[in-house]
């Protein structure tokens, strides 16, 4: 499979059609990571609703009872999402180099034997994403400080000025994550090698295939986007419409959140087509390096 079809277009196309021949089983697989967060979310706001939008009718045992019990379910989901985030890299790599399928659930039990070095990709990964932030803090609060007057400030000048920066510094971020694109499919791919190595053959492997590896986060990007707000239009018409935040106006924060949620969820159905684009992606990279680097030796 992976010899048939190795540019960016036909990677997505196949990776859809793929997805789409065995989306019955990826359902089945993401099913209780996704929706099990979301199960989590309502259990911890059930005491609210259930007094129908009265606030004085709450039942302060029942709110701490069902607060406990939804974290429970949230936090275990959502670990059950990141072990199955590596799984699916795994069932990938598979039905890329056209090899044989086991049970989805074998590839869980696989990829969890490496939590420890997992959890430890993940931190890498939060602390690189944080340094991200505080960087465009900084940039913030340096062009705040370039345009403020205390004598005379003209906001209106502020606002368009601190505008004008925020679209180059977003563009600048965007390019530069675009180099950690596939540093989970390095990480599982690799496991003879340190969560830091992974990551960084991954941005050594995006750095030389720059810009059609931006290509194609580009476009699963405006794939997810468009899907949202498709997502997110149906559910503002079917479910989450005026008369639900009329009838919970004192919660509208809790039905808010259920909303953007559920939004999350569903969009989260892409997952397994998301990954099979990246693997796949990620494999030609890396088949591509290691036949130069043998033409070179």
């Amino acid at each position: 499979m992976y010899k048939k079809s190795t540019s960016v277009f036909k990677i997505v196309g196949k990776s859809f059609s793929t997805y789409l021949k065995n989306i019955q089983e990826f359902l089945k697989y993401i099913l209780y990571p996704v929706f099990g967060q979301l199960a989590g979310i309502f259990v911890c706001f059930l005491p609210f609703f259930m007094t129908g939008g009265n606030q004085s009718s709450i039942n302060i045992p029942l709110v701490f009872v069902c607060m406990i019990a939804g974290l429970i379910i949230f936090c275990h989901a959502f670990w059950k999402y990141l072990i199955i985030s590596g799984g699916l890299v795994l069932i990938s790599r598979q039905i890329v180099e056209n090899e044989p399928l086991q049970e989805f659930s074998r590839y869980t039990e696989i990829f969890s034997k490496r939590s420890k070095d997992y959890i430890k990709y993940l931190f890498i990964m939060i602390l690189v994403s944080l340094l991200f932030v505080a960087a465009g803090v900084v940039w913030m609060f340096l062009m705040i400080a370039k345009y403020y007057n205390v004598q005379s400030i003209d906001m209106s000048v502020l606002a368009s000025q601190l505008t004008l920066q925020v679209i180059p510094l977003a563009l600048v971020l965007f390019l530069i994550s675009s180099l950690l694109f596939v540093t989970l499919e390095s990480f599982v791919l690799n496991p003879n090698s340190t969560p830091f190595q992974g990551i960084l053959k991954a941005i050594k492997l995006s750095a030389r295939n720059f810009f059609p590896n931006l290509g194609l986060m580009f476009m699963l990007l405006l794939i997810g986007i468009v899907f949202s707000e498709f997502t997110g239009l149906i559910l503002k018409n079917a479910l989450f419409n005026e008369a639900l935040y009329a009838k919970y106006g004192s919660y509208s924060d809790m039905v808010g959140l259920l909303e953007a949620m559920t939004q999350s969820c569903i969009v989260s159905i892409l997952l397994p087509f998301i990954t099979l684009c990246r693997t796949w992606w990620y494999l030609r990279m890396d088949k591509e390096h290691t036949a130069r680097a043998l033409k070179k030796a």
